[in-house]
């Protein structure tokens, strides 16, 4: 596997109306990348699709800070190594 996904939450269990912190963990194997959300130049973005009850709504995600990249020059921005995306 190129990337290793663990899911965790903030709370043991889901309350109505009570707000709560997905966390996604994205373990990529060394020799490899994959380009942020709004990478414009190089490669294709990475995306999450959720798939939930309708009474569970995703408010935002936040990524981490990517890594600059220049190539031939194209400018891209990647994750290497391990991120937390949190929602």
């Amino acid at each position: 596997e190129i990337v290793q996904v663990n899911l965790a939450s903030s709370t043991e269990k889901v309350q109505s109306g009570k707000p709560f912190w997905l966390a996604l963990k994205l373990k990529i194997q060394p020799g490899w990348h994959l380009y942020a959300p709004h990478n414009t130049e190089m490669g294709g973005p990475l995306q999450l699709q959720w798939s939930s009850p309708s009474s569970l709504k995703i408010l935002e995600t936040l990524w981490p800070t990517p890594t600059y990249k220049e190539q031939d020059s194209l400018h891209s921005y990647i994750y290497e190594d391990e991120i937390w995306v949190l929602t």
